[in-house]
């Protein structure tokens, strides 16, 4: 998948991803939640089918974070542990941190 990015339509949502052989960045940027997490496990799914094996997510822009947020990053991370692949949540804001925390999921992810 080449570099490329989509929004959403109702506009909560925006993502753009580059990639270098099989590492990819995702920056996501607005709300993360029930309405757009397909939108994102959409992506991760086509980049994870054209072979990428490292994704970094970054969470900079990051306003808003549920669990249907979090169940696509906890899928992405168990089909990359599956193939020996990585996911980084890079710049998550403290609220996502604190979410990850409490629900144990700070261990379960590299957090940087």
């Amino acid at each position: 998948m080449e570099d490329g990015s989509v929004r959403s339509s109702g506009a909560t949502l925006a993502l753009a991803w580059t990639s270098d052989g099989d590492a990819t960045t995702v920056v996501v940027q607005g709300e993360l939640d029930t309405e757009t997490a397909a939108e994102l496990e959409h992506v991760v799914d086509q980049l994870l089918g054209d072979g990428v094996r490292h994704l970094t997510i970054d969470l900079t822009e990051l306003e808003f974070l549920d669990s249907s947020g979090l169940r696509v990053l906890i899928r992405a991370q168990r089909v990359l542990d599956d193939v020996g692949g990585t996911v980084v949540l890079r710049q998550a804001p403290p609220f996502a941190r604190r979410l990850l925390s409490v629900t144990g999921l700070d261990t379960f992810f590299a957090v940087r």
